[in-house]
């Protein structure tokens, strides 16, 4: 933000204790680019602060795109030796993949959709059959053949019209979240002409009649800030405006309601969300309000029947409640509690049907599926079992409010992902459909949790996985502790195949959930944000420190992992204590903190400040400084470091990895190379095709293994 008989084990294990003696190959004869030092200076708060490689900010300088050039061909030149070992690594990753998959189908007005992929396709199709699943397929969209004139294409969100007639889609053709709407007639199969551009994703929802498409359009910071209405057939420049937001701390989306009845305009800031509403069938009433925005309230709202919104929120619960309110008066003063709060479990998300409310919570960082019985109020919850998992519900047939059962995936680190159907009267569960990994043996993995005490006594959950032979416990095996820790988001410990190259080298994964994700409640996402931030910090050296006491790892064998703000993460553990890792791999990471939070002409500045702060008020600046990546890097011994940038991200500026690395560089005592690869095409962190993520995947793990000496 993965049973050898006791003879072969063994000789295994000292084949691997002599294979980590090897050393890598060094680095240090092979010169890195030269980067022009041109120290600009920031007057704010009383404080002098320089940025000696602010220049590097610019995409359109010629000297800054030879400058990224060289940086890839340094990085190149450096890990050239382990071309074999990346190869063979890409193909045991894609060879693991399902090359010929399909999804599970989900019915929504008579057609059952679904995505498929061709044998080794990078991309999928996305099909439906008419009311059974036997009727014929029908490809709706030809995801492979619209990719062809793209260097990146990625399929963004995907609506069908109520009529079936038209899918209206958005796609992302250059990385930077600016997205493409078409509407194809699936009838004729023709694109129509009217292609809208600058389309924020997951925000298209069709009229109740077919014949107008609402959308979203992003402003010049990628903030959606406008809903507009097409009619089909029309040209865009008639397109009509509903609303427009103009706080820029908040972001427009849409929704439509599971009953199809209502179309939600949602605006979400960090701390508050506010919804309107108005009826599909009603194109030219205004919209009504649910409930104003408020600070700390954070609500979301459904309509499944009846007169009747359901509302998760979060009045006077931290973890969140379900409350009701009648259409006539939807506002918090209608509100009335269905389901109460729970100081033990944060409630993530829930589904209505005719007999049934079916919550989501998570207790103890794992996920619990409960139902209510509208009838009779009794409650019962599924037995997921297992010490470390992630359980997610959902509905299979959206055409039928009178359903009684649900699907959920099951999962875990060393489970592969399978999908269960519970039947809610019988209170049984019946297997629909796991993952087919080649070759994966379950029986020979382990995953758990464990718990670790953080310096000021709080208890912090891990996730491990590790193949059970090969695990020592001695201080010996090399471990990835991969971590996130912001905006709330929870790191699932979900199951990796392409982790199953390193575990079957010896390599223990482990997941970190420090404070500033929500593995714990609210409480958990408020005590690792704004000026607690440092929290995640610790809570991320306090579990590396407690692995390598432990003997999960050592010192010289512990690798540091992290993608966007978990790239942050890592990036700022490592000025803490560079000392404690061999090397670490990071993601478009978000290094560049308080100059990025002082440009609101930036993606996401103004929307962030409820997550880190606003640096024009001083308290938040000071504190901020002290903790920014980038601004604390020092003279230092390192550990090696791959990064990686994309020219075009809009959320994560490509300065902010490549500036870091120069810095990092330039201050490093220790002979570890600094590594940068930027994307100069497209985004790295979603991957266009399937199997682009895994040659960005083998050369992460190509890297850590020369590390150690080993390139097999």
């Amino acid at each position: 933000m993965r049973i050898f008989i006791l003879v072969i084990g063994f000789a295994y294990s000292l084949f691997f204790s002599a294979c980590r003696q090897k050393e890598p190959q060094k680095a240090e004869n092979i010169t890195p680019p030269a980067a022009r030092i041109a120290t600009k200076y920031f007057e704010e708060h009383g404080h002098r602060r320089a940025d000696d490689y602010f220049w590097v900010s610019d995409p359109k300088d010629s000297t800054v795109l030879n400058l990224l050039d060289a940086e890839n061909a340094y990085t190149d030149k450096v890990l050239s030796h382990t071309l074999r070992l990346q190869n063979k690594l890409f193909d045991e990753i894609k060879n693991r993949q399902e090359l010929q998959k399909s999804g599970l189908p989900i019915k929504r007005n008579g057609y059952w959709y679904y995505r498929r992929f061709e044998k080794n396709g990078a991309y999928p199709l996305v099909c439906r059959k008419k009311n059974t699943w036997t009727t014929d397929e029908e490809i709706v969209l030809n995801v492979p053949e619209l990719a062809k004139k793209y260097n990146h294409f990625e399929l963004a969100d995907v609506q069908v019209s109520p009529d079936n007639g038209y899918i209206a889609y958005l796609v992302d053709t250059t990385g930077e979240r600016r997205h493409l709407l078409f509407i194809k007639n699936l009838q004729t199969g023709s694109i129509l002409s009217e292609i809208i551009p600058n389309t924020a994703s997951e925000a298209l929802e069709w009229s109740a009649d077919s014949k107008s498409l609402y959308y979203v359009l992003v402003d010049e910071t990628v903030r959606g800030n406008k809903v507009m209405r097409h009619n089909l057939g029309m040209p865009t420049a008639s397109d009509k405006l509903i609303f427009e937001e103009k706080d820029n701390a908040f972001v427009l989306a849409l929704k439509k309601s599971r009953s199809q009845r209502f179309i939600f305009i949602g605006a979400y800031s960090n701390s508050s969300y506010e919804f309107q509403y108005f009826d599909a069938s009603k194109i030219d009433d205004a919209p009504k309000m649910i409930q104003k925005r408020q600070s700390n309230l954070i609500y979301d709202v459904n309509h499944f029947e009846g007169e009747t919104f359901f509302i998760q929120n979060n009045q006077k619960a931290k973890n969140f409640k379900l409350s009701t309110a009648p259409l006539s008066n939807p506002s918090m003063s209608g509100w009335k509690d269905i389901v109460p709060h729970s100081d033990s479990s944060l409630m993530e998300n829930f589904e209505v049907l005719k007999d049934y409310i079916l919550i989501q919570d998570k207790a103890k960082g794992l996920n619990k599926i409960r139902i209510l019985n509208r009838n009779d109020k009794s409650w019962q919850e599924i037995d997921l079992g297992d010490e470390a998992y992630v359980a997610e519900m959902s509905i299979a047939d959206y055409d039928n409010f009178a359903l009684d059962s649900i699907r959920y995936n099951y999962q875990s680190l060393s489970t592969p992902p399978s999908v269960f159907i519970y039947d809610l009267k019988s209170k049984t569960k019946t297997i629909l459909q796991q993952a087919d990994v080649n070759g994966y043996n379950i029986s020979k993995y382990e995953s758990k949790r464990i718990w670790i005490k953080s310096r000021d006594s709080v208890l912090i959950p891990l996730s491990i996985v590790y193949r059970k032979d090969l695990f020592l416990n001695d201080g010996s095996n090399p471990l990835v502790l991969y971590g996130y820790g912001s905006y709330g988001i929870s790191v699932e410990p979900k199951f990796q195949s392409d982790l199953i190259s390193l575990l079957d080298r010896g390599f223990v994964y482990c997941i970190a959930h420090v404070r500033g994700g929500q593995e714990m409640g609210r409480k958990w996402y408020e005590d690792g944000k704004l000026m607690k931030k440092k929290n995640s910090f610790n809570d991320y050296i306090d579990c590396a420190e407690y692995l390598v006491s432990q003997r999960f790892t050592s010192n010289d064998r512990l690798f540091g992992m992290g993608s966007s703000a978990g790239g942050m993460l890592v990036a700022a553990s490592i000025n803490m204590r560079p000392d404690l890792f061999k090397g670490v791999v990071v993601e478009l990471p978000w290094t560049d903190v308080v100059s990025d939070m002082l440009n609101e002409s930036l993606p996401l500045t103004t929307l962030e400040y409820g997550e880190w702060g606003n640096p024009k008020q001083k308290e938040a600046y000071e504190y901020m400084l002290s903790w920014s990546p980038y601004d604390n890097v020092k003279s230092s011994q390192y550990p090696a470091v791959l990064a990686f940038a994309n020219l075009y991200d809009s959320q994560v500026p490509f300065y902010s990895p490549t500036k870091w690395v120069l810095k990092l560089r330039a201050n490093n005592t220790s002979k570890n190379p600094i590594l940068l690869q930027c994307n100069k095409a497209a985004q790295i962190s979603s991957g266009t095709d399937r199997f682009e993520q895994n040659r960005v995947t083998a050369k992460q793990f190509a890297f850590m293994l020369n590390l150690l000496g080993r390139n097999e």
